[in-house]
């Protein structure tokens, strides 16, 4: 082998090691994107999951005062029943899943992308 051949080896050797630690210096940027932008897309969950926990709060606390006004004036009304407030929760929650694109079992509560 010659000093030529050599340092041809070398030179080949350095290339492609280059060639390599690029490339992995570019998956790692593209995955850094990626990251970011799912830590991005969970802040934002985060935030909807926190602000329609405190609406629910919000609106249960009315239905509750609805009902107890409700019961003192209508005590015979067939919204204080539990099946009749379950039947339109349920029609207005599978009505809603659709709007949305889901299919919803409102017999057993689980929904499911269509398609």
């Amino acid at each position: 082998m010659s000093s030529n051949d050599f340092l041809n080896g070398r030179m080949a050797a350095n290339f492609a090691n280059r060639r390599a630690a690029s490339d992995a210096h570019g998956a790692v940027l593209e995955w850094k994107e990626f990251s970011n932008k799912l830590q991005v897309k969970l802040q934002k969950t985060e935030y909807d999951y926190v602000e329609m926990a405190t609406q629910r709060e919000g609106f249960a606390r009315v239905l509750a005062s609805l009902k107890e006004e409700l019961k003192r004036l209508d005590p015979d009304n067939p919204l204080l029943r539990d099946e009749v407030r379950h039947k339109i929760y349920g029609a207005g929650v599978a009505d809603k899943f659709r709007e949305l694109g889901y299919d919803y079992d409102t017999g057993h509560g689980v929904f499911r992308k269509r398609g």
